[in-house]
């Protein structure tokens, strides 16, 4: 459970954020819109929320790239589901039948694309996908398939969960791939795995290990939230993605 002075903080940052707002698109998908100020041919990022959903936390890390000049959709992976923990989320997921998922979660990210690129204060060509742990896993599942996206950043991506989706192939990944892990994170051996895919297919791809931080560090929560490792995962994000648009 979020403690107060976080529920305080994330509500007074995002009080600032008035251009945003909740919408339907697609094929009755919904999600969370925000504009930059004054946004006009503005780069996109389709930001893909990690296990906690649409959340306050997650509508948080939003407003941070439209504050830096990014008209951001947050789409709902979770289908208005709302799972209330992060283990509720996992048995939701986990429930659903894996290739009726993948189905599902490639067309809202689709139809997202489409509805941020048909945008007349968008720049469509120049759009990314970033992701967030179980949403990073979603966005390298998407990079793999060679989604139409000039960029795609992973942060904490979960190389299991990856791999159950299936082989761990980045043949048809055109885009460049950033990736941001927790050094204690778990099972080492796949990310060393996913680590070695990523930088043999494209010398464009980065992979940044953050030292003495656990898992969780890149979001703000009550919990595992590391602000050094978190802004300058943040700094390397913004980086990337100016060099690579």
């Amino acid at each position: 459970m979020m403690k107060p002075i976080w529920a305080a903080v994330i509500a007074l940052m995002m009080a600032g954020a008035a251009n945003a707002s909740e919408i339907t698109f697609g094929r009755g998908e919904t999600g969370h819109l925000f504009f930059p100020q004054d946004a006009d041919d503005a780069p996109a990022v389709l930001l893909l929320h990690d296990w906690s959903g649409p959340s306050e936390k997650m509508q948080l890390e939003a407003q941070r790239f439209a504050d830096q000049g990014y008209v951001v959709l947050m789409p709902d992976m979770f289908a208005g589901k709302s799972p209330a923990t992060p283990e509720a989320a996992r048995a939701l997921m986990m429930h659903e039948d894996i290739d009726a998922q993948r189905i599902r979660l490639k067309r809202t990210i689709t139809d997202a694309l489409t509805y941020l690129s048909v945008r007349p204060s968008v720049d469509a060509d120049d759009i990314a996908l970033v992701g967030f742990d179980f949403g990073a896993t979603v966005a390298l599942k998407a990079g793999m398939e060679g989604l139409n996206v000039d960029a795609v950043v992973a942060f904490e991506p979960l190389p299991n969960l990856l791999a159950k989706v299936g082989p761990v192939d980045f043949e048809h990944a055109d885009m460049p791939i950033l990736t941001h892990f927790a050094e204690t994170q778990e099972d080492g051996a796949p990310i060393q795995f996913l680590e070695q895919e990523l930088v043999a297919q494209n010398k464009a791809n980065k992979v940044y290990h953050y030292p003495i931080v656990d898992p969780g560090f890149s979001i703000t929560t009550d919990g595992q939230y590391d602000a050094v490792a978190a802004k300058l995962a943040r700094k390397r994000t913004l980086d990337f993605l100016d060099k690579n648009r």
